[in-house]
């Protein structure tokens, strides 16, 4: 892969999960109901922010942190 076409072959890896992303949106709130499938998709937000300065720079820094405690609201 050349170098200079990194950021198309990005955009277009971003368009194709962007579109997968939305047809299992879909699919999922046709089974089991669009609130459910929010509640669903917050709940894992909250988790993967919360882990994320904890992951990225230790716990109590990174720019989510505050006063030693990772806050995610």
């Amino acid at each position: 892969m050349p170098v200079s076409h990194i950021g198309e072959f990005a955009g277009l890896g971003v368009a194709v999960c962007w579109t997968m992303s939305a047809l299992f949106f879909e699919k999922a709130g046709n089974r089991i109901g669009s609130l459910s499938v929010n509640f669903i998709r917050l709940f894992l937000a909250i988790i993967f922010l919360g882990l994320t300065p904890v992951l990225s720079s230790g716990f109590g820094s990174g720019f989510l942190a505050l006063s030693d405690f990772t806050l995610v609201i």
